[in-house]
């Protein structure tokens, strides 16, 4: 042991110079997080695509075509009103067009069409910009937050960024939150240096940031009330700090800048302010901020409650974060505890903001989680002050590696996420599978791995599918694209025409587009199941239609004839076994021979063995009446999924399993033969089915 002991250096020792950064990196840690933060979001930057994506994407082709036909009012996109993030996309439209050879303007046109999705490199072209640019504010959220918290408290707060699943996820994609929270963070840290004594430049500069923020989304307004109250409650410590006269003009100035930063980066101003400022509040109160169809707390909701935004940010924010915020909160109302924050004064200022922001959400109807990713900067700061205390006060047992363990537990659970990052739900609170009872789940996570299926299937190229989110799934997919919720003005929905039918978690929550179509769909069997984390995200189901060629090797064949109108080929039987009160869906392929009559239902029934009385009975139209009959051509072949339901009542036996094809209008079934001719009456008996004891 003594020779081990000596040959050997403690493992705090080996741990410890594992995890000491090179000196390289210590010197220019700016540079590091820049090229940290590009590469996270760069690697599988085709992934995910979220279901706002291709909005963006499009008021970014429409702003970059508007701007160069020097068209100022055709640069309004929306109310939110998501200038910064046309800017970015446009340019990087215009930088995938030159790298093509061809002109900007060609390139925007071509995904402008509500019939055409774009393509999967459209999405990356966009996101690029994005990636430089939130690097970048990553970089900067470090260097000026190390100028008022400290350095080892801002890089402790740069890297739980970096690794905050929900944050980094939004980071990734082209939507308006994350670009919002970043600049958002680096405003509030600008004027916070201001108060510091820093220099008026950091208020003037803290103004122009606040406006590109709100040029971002529009509850950035929220930073005006929050510097009014930093700049009331500040009292300074030094004669370089701002006296009140200084406060009082940052704080009157500081909605100039934004105005005047506002006009200055988007053209629709320049053209008529009064019809831009119409647009906006027409759009928000008659859209953005009304009710929705939401999911929470197991209910299909118009608005959410006051609890909201509490519970969504515990179950979206990492354990680390989460704690050590707490923490940090813990310690900083204990006056014996306090002096182990590094600034405790600005733990009360984070939590004004925090307050202010998330009081300033909670009061609109709509709620989504992803409205809370401009407090997670906020978070990160808390959070690591809360660890640089816990570091103070534990450093005699943990002097030097006690940091790095919290770093490794949070990228072990950023990296069993990535590049899926919006499908982290904490742990704490039992991870997805409780998530799903309690917050609207998936925002496109998943359907790259759907597309991917679907087209892998023979013959994909010239096949439909339709899905909920078509803009997120066709970028994957081979084949066409449709809308699962459009609907005809003669009532006819289009998904009924298609091969496959994909479903998704949050519209199976809010039951969309209607509780008869996931009914019918959830009585089915799906061919395919994308899992994350735990729980089922996406479902594809075969549609009605279906493909000319071999029945798929599940279908048992059948040749039964209807009156020289529809031909039964074939069948995916229900279980043999149902107990009372039990229903199982079966799938019956139809083949049209001639035009069938339009009043056909489909009567599937249980039989006890001396025919005396029904112990189980189902009818409905031929694919519940999504595919009319009218629209059977000769020669179509029909996937048709049916449901065999056994009574409540029904006693233990075994029973037959008929099938008719029932006709109102001549008040009859529908004569039956087989292949060859042969009359077989008016029912065809396909199975017997055993109904056991439910005890």
């Amino acid at each position: 042991m003594e020779g081990a002991s000596r040959g050997w250096p403690p493992a705090r020792h080996v741990i410890s110079s594992v995890l000491r950064p090179p000196s390289v990196v210590r010197r220019h840690p700016s540079l590091w997080l820049f090229l940290a933060s590009l590469l996270v979001r760069m690697l599988w930057i085709g992934r995910p695509i979220v279901v706002d994506s291709v909005e963006w994407l499009r008021r970014g082709a429409r702003f970059l075509l508007a701007l160069q036909a020097h068209d100022w009012a055709s640069t309004y996109g929306s109310a939110h009103p998501g200038v910064t993030n046309m800017w970015l996309i446009a340019a990087g439209l215009v930088g995938r067009a030159a790298i093509r050879g061809e002109p900007p303007s060609t390139l925007a046109t071509t995904i402008l069409p509500k019939d055409v999705y774009p393509a999967l490199d459209h999405y990356i072209a966009a996101r690029i910009p994005f990636a430089l640019v939130t690097s970048l504010c990553a970089v900067l959220i470090y260097r000026w937050a190390a100028s008022i918290h400290s350095r080892r408290v801002a890089l402790a707060a740069a890297i739980l960024l970096i690794l905050e699943p929900f944050w980094l996820g939004y980071n990734r994609v082209i939507t308006t939150d994350a670009m919002q929270g970043n600049l958002m963070a680096l405003s509030l840290l600008a004027f916070l240096r201001f108060l510091h004594g820093h220099g008026r430049r950091w208020a003037a500069l803290s103004g122009v940031l606040g406006g590109l923020a709100v040029m971002t989304k529009l509850p950035a307004l929220l930073l005006w009330p929050v510097i009014a109250t930093w700049a009331l409650v500040w009292r300074g410590d030094g004669s370089s700090s701002p006296g009140v006269r200084a406060k009082t003009l940052a704080v009157s100035t500081w909605g100039v800048l934004a105005a005047m930063t506002a006009w200055l980066i988007w053209p629709a101003l320049w053209a008529d302010p009064a019809d831009v400022l119409q647009k906006v509040i027409h759009q928000l109160t008659q859209v953005e901020l009304g009710q929705r169809r939401l999911y929470f707390m197991g209910k299909v909701v118009d608005a959410p409650g006051p609890g909201f935004y509490p519970l969504a940010l515990l179950i979206r924010t990492s354990p680390i974060t989460l704690l050590a915020a707490l923490a940090a909160l813990a310690i900083s109302v204990i006056p014996s505890t306090r002096r182990w924050l590094h600034r405790p004064r600005h733990i009360g200022l984070w939590v004004i903001y925090l307050l202010i922001f998330i009081g300033g959400m909670t009061a609109a109807e709509t709620k989504f989680d992803r409205y809370l990713i401009p407090v997670y900067p906020t978070l990160a700061l808390i959070a690591a002050e809360g660890g640089y205390a816990a570091w103070r006060a534990q450093r005699r047992i943990a002097p030097r590696w006690g940091w790095a363990a919290l770093v490794i537990a949070q990228a072990v659970l950023f990296l069993s996420h990535f590049p899926d990052l919006l499908s982290f739900y904490s742990p704490l609170i039992g991870g997805a599978p409780v998530a799903q009872r309690i917050l609207m789940i998936g925002n496109g996570e998943g359907l790259d791995r759907a597309g991917r299926w679907l087209s892998q299937r023979e013959g994909a190229a010239q096949q439909i599918v339709a899905s909920w989110y078509p803009s997120v799934l066709a970028p994957y997919f081979i084949g066409r694209t449709i809308e699962l919720n459009q609907q005809l003005p003669d009532g006819f929905w289009p998904w009924a025409s298609a091969h496959h039918v994909v479903f998704y978690a949050n519209q199976v929550q809010r039951i969309l587009p209607n509780g008869q179509i996931v009914r019918y769909f959830q009585e089915q069997t799906p061919e395919f199941v994308v899992r994350l984390v735990g729980i089922d995200y996406v479902w594809i189901y075969p549609g009605p239609v279906v493909s000319r060629g071999p029945l798929p090797p599940e279908v048992r064949p059948l040749d039964y004839i209807f009156e020289g109108q529809l031909r039964l080929i074939g069948w995916e039987p229900p279980p043999a076994s149902l107990v009372p009160g039990q229903s199982e869906g079966l799938r019956l392929y139809w083949e049209t021979l001639a035009p069938p009559r339009r009043d056909l239902s489909v009567f599937v029934g249980l039989w006890d063995e001396a025919r005396a009385r029904y112990v189980g009975r189902h009818d409905r139209p031929p694919t519940d009446g999504f595919l009319p009959l009218a629209r059977w051509e000769p020669g179509m072949r029909v996937r048709d999924a049916q449901i065999v339901a056994a009574r409540p009542d029904a006693p233990p036996g075994t029973y037959q399993l008929e099938l008719a094809l029932f006709s109102p209008e001549l008040g009859r079934n529908l004569k039956v033969t087989d292949g060859d001719g042969q009359p077989l009456g008016d029912r065809l008996h396909l199975m017997s089915i055993t109904i056991t004891s439910s005890e």
